[in-house]
């Protein structure tokens, strides 16, 4: 019962403050009320190009660590190639000795039947060094087209870096104008 008595003479007073106040001019009331909702609508158009922004940003930063990604992996996949380009080298000069071992044996044995036997592992010998040859001119395609590959990948994360940055200073522009 007291509470209410108490609001009751919270009110009473309220409108007699309000009573003996001067009426506040029309035209500047409008005037406060017309500033106030440019600013709204200010705001407003913040909030709006912030909800917009929040999300191309996070697609933007997904994009751009998938690509530092596939420039990654097409790095590792350039870097196995010429492993195997060094290691077919390797194989290839161990035949080639191999063969020059052979023939000096050639000239060497008299025994028909090892001679026959060295002059097979000769031909097998050079058989081998051309698939060697082979697989060494596949393996140095294969890193030619990696390492285009490459090239074209690190291009779309130049441009996806660029992308970022064009986005930032939109956002820093937006941050001066509200300033």
């Amino acid at each position: 019962m007291f509470t209410r008595l108490w609001v009751l003479g919270l009110f009473a007073a309220m409108a007699t403050l309000a009573q003996d106040r001067p009426a506040a001019e029309p035209s500047s009331t409008a005037q406060t009320l017309q500033t106030l909702l440019g600013e709204v609508r200010q705001l407003r158009l913040a909030l709006e190009r912030s909800n917009l922004l929040g999300p191309r940003i996070q697609i933007a930063v997904s994009r751009i660590q998938l690509q530092q990604e596939q420039v990654a992996r097409l790095n590792g996949q350039i870097e196995s190639s010429r492993r195997n380009i060094a290691d077919l080298q390797d194989k290839q000069s161990e035949v080639t000795d191999n063969g020059k071992r052979v023939e000096t044996q050639l000239i060497e044995v008299q025994d028909l039947h090892e001679r026959k036997a060295l002059e097979f592992g000769l031909k097998q010998n050079k058989s081998t060094l051309e698939r060697l040859k082979v697989l060494e001119q596949q393996e140095r395609t294969r890193e030619a087209e990696l390492a285009s590959a490459l090239m074209n990948e690190q291009s779309r994360l130049v441009e996806l870096n660029d992308r970022m940055a064009s986005i930032e200073r939109r956002i820093e522009d937006d941050l001066t104008t509200l300033k």
